[in-house]
């Protein structure tokens, strides 16, 4: 099996692999995800991808696309507390079910590790919701941090 992986701003291909991860977050808190809509998810990565600040990553096999990553480069301004931060933010990635547990997903984090190397970038940030324990264990294996707890009260 051979697996490419190669940037891309198709947002078709894009809309379709998300219907994997948001899923899976519909599944885990349907109160805050809704179900999977073609036609929503089109229009939000049309918008998205023409920015100069994403990035995303398609994973091919055998020509197939299987999966995803989306990346953010963001700046936080300098204020009376804090300094201006540059960092690489991985909003989404995504691998469709029947082809995880075989390296694509990591391949997908080394791209958007090299991205952040090329972009002079030396932070990379995601987050990922409580209950998704297989997000937090990939996240912990590629060697990401928890440094910041949100909480909330209903």
């Amino acid at each position: 099996m051979i697996i490419k992986i190669e940037q891309t701003t198709d947002y078709d291909v894009i809309s379709r692999l998300n219907e994997s991860v948001q899923t899976i977050h519909n599944r885990l808190f349907p109160e805050e995800f809704k179900k999977f809509d073609i036609n929503s998810a089109t229009e939000f990565f049309k918008k998205i991808l023409i920015s100069n600040h994403s990035y995303a990553f398609v994973a091919i096999v055998d020509s197939v696309p299987v999966g995803y990553i989306l990346c953010l480069l963001k700046t936080r301004k300098e204020n009376e507390f804090q300094y201006e931060k540059k960092l690489l933010y991985i909003d989404q990635i995504s691998i469709n079910e029947e082809f995880r547990k075989l390296g694509i997903g990591k391949q997908l984090m080394t791209k958007a590790i090299e991205l952040a190397q090329l972009l002079h970038v030396e932070e990379i940030q995601l987050d990922h919701w409580v209950r998704n324990e297989e997000a937090s264990g990939f996240f912990q294996k590629m060697g990401f941090e928890y440094y910041n707890f949100k909480m909330k009260k209903s």
